[in-house]
């Protein structure tokens, strides 16, 4: 029979990243966890981890193994915390973008759910944290190919084009100025060109790059330029007059966002209560 404490060692090592965190991870003493490691490493004939001077990294044979065990082990803690009515000894751990989390899912938080631990970032290396098992759940603003990983679409985000009235008073066209005055999240201008996809004008290179939004934003409503923005970041802004749409009638174009699972993994019940108190407040659309 398989010892599933080896597995939960294994486990609490790969995300602590010393058997010393580890002991505090699981309440044993670092000698237990240590001949629970090597028990593994007895069973599977490789090293998992690699030892240096600030703790453990996982050996390529160990990030295979925490690829396909350590959902696992979070679905089981998952179900023994739904049938003991018991929490987890440690927190939820949610990936997503900063600005999302912060603006739309924070408002809808309710603290009896429990501890939550955001790690804030861009999609494709949260992917590679959840199917590592560092993570317990991702936030996407879009899929990836991945036969170990779930996706459920959770919220359309609708983009406006925004900038304030200070810079608009300096361009008597402004709608037409836009294009030549961008400030980006990136030079691929990811948001921009999905947004002026269906717009005769081309953006051009932009003059200022900031891989943060909420540096765009303040960017923008200190009349840099004009940028685009996730109409739930900017919606304040609207309302108060720091800054403008700049094509008010113009069909919002939309990014829908995902909730990602390990395969198999189920929504946990606050989980689902979170996502629909967020589905009741809706995002703003100017």
């Amino acid at each position: 029979m398989i010892d599933l404490d080896l597995f939960r060692a294994f486990a609490a090592i790969h995300r602590a990243g010393s058997l010393t965190a580890a002991t505090r991870l699981l309440g044993l003493s670092q000698a237990a966890i240590s001949v629970r490691l090597q028990a593994l490493e007895a069973l599977t004939g490789e090293p998992l981890f690699q030892r240096h001077r600030f703790g453990v990294t996982p050996t390529a044979a160990g990030k295979r193994l925490a690829e396909r065990v350590l959902p696992l082990i979070n679905e089981l803690e998952t179900i023994f915390s739904e049938v003991s009515g018991r929490t987890s000894s440690r927190p939820f751990r949610l990936g997503g973008p900063a600005p999302f989390c912060t603006r739309r899912l924070l408002p809808c938080f309710d603290p009896q759910w429990g501890t939550i631990e955001f790690h804030f970032g861009l999609t494709e290396p949260l992917l590679r944290d959840l199917t590592a098992g560092n993570l317990d759940a991702v936030i996407a603003t879009h899929r990836i190919r991945s036969s170990s990983l779930t996706f459920e679409p959770i919220e359309q985000e609708s983009f406006v084009l925004v900038a304030a009235p200070a810079w608009i008073e300096r361009h008597p066209d402004p709608a037409h100025s836009a294009p030549a005055s961008l400030l980006a999240f990136a030079e691929q201008l990811p948001m921009i060109r999905r947004y002026f996809e269906s717009r005769p004008e081309r953006p051009s290179p932009p003059i200022l790059i900031a891989p943060d939004l909420l540096a765009l934003q303040a960017a923008a409503e200190a009349g840099l330029g004009a940028t685009v923005l996730p109409a739930y970041l900017c919606a304040e802004s609207l309302r108060e007059g720091r800054l403008c749409d700049l094509h008010p009638e113009h069909t919002k174009p939309t990014n829908t966002l995902f909730l990602v699972l390990p395969r198999g993994q189920r929504r946990p019940p606050f989980l689902q209560a979170w996502l629909e108190r967020l589905s009741t407040i809706g995002s703003p659309i100017p």
